[in-house]
């Protein structure tokens, strides 16, 4: 667990002009809430020319374990509860990190990615946990070879944040 004791100032990239970023359903893994980097050249290379400062308040965040997030995304109860029974032995024996991984199960994990109540879900049982949202420590989401790696943080905002800074 990442605990946010002060406020941690991030960097959310976009090609749209704003006033706040706030709360929006959750429609898939994109969407499970508002996305922010550690630098403000990350926000502006890989997400957008505007490029917002904000101080996320403090606050419990969940250290994702891993980059891949066909790991980090799969929850057996949920999947289970998701996909087709065929789907969830096919994933079993072809589980994302291990060597028998293919396309077909990658298939599998992406489905359930871009699947709004599977993804809604999964957020609220990280609520549940305590957590207002995600944070992948020196990560190397997005990147190209060479780049240098960046905290990436997802907040589950429940009210607007308004506090927005143009870099």
């Amino acid at each position: 667990m990442a605990c946010l004791c002060g406020a941690t100032t991030v960097y959310h990239g976009t090609h749209e002009t704003l006033r706040c970023l706030r709360p929006m359903p959750v429609r898939n893994y994109n969407s499970i809430g508002a996305w922010f980097t550690s630098t403000p050249w990350h926000a502006a290379t890989f997400y957008g020319p505007n490029v917002y400062a904000v101080d996320l308040p403090p606050g419990r965040y969940l250290e994702a374990h891993t980059d891949k997030f066909n790991e980090f995304f799969l929850n057996w109860p949920l999947a289970g509860k998701t996909l087709l029974q065929w789907q969830v032995d096919y994933l079993k024996k072809h589980a994302p990190g291990t060597p028998a991984y293919d396309v077909h199960a990658k298939a599998i994990i992406r489905q359930i990615m871009l699947d709004g109540e599977y993804i809604a879900a999964f957020r609220a049982m990280i609520e549940r946990a305590g957590y207002q949202g995600i944070v992948w420590l020196n990560s190397r989401i997005d990147l190209r070879k060479g780049d240098p790696p960046h905290d990436v943080y997802v907040a589950f905002l429940r009210e607007p944040l308004c506090h927005l800074r143009l870099q």
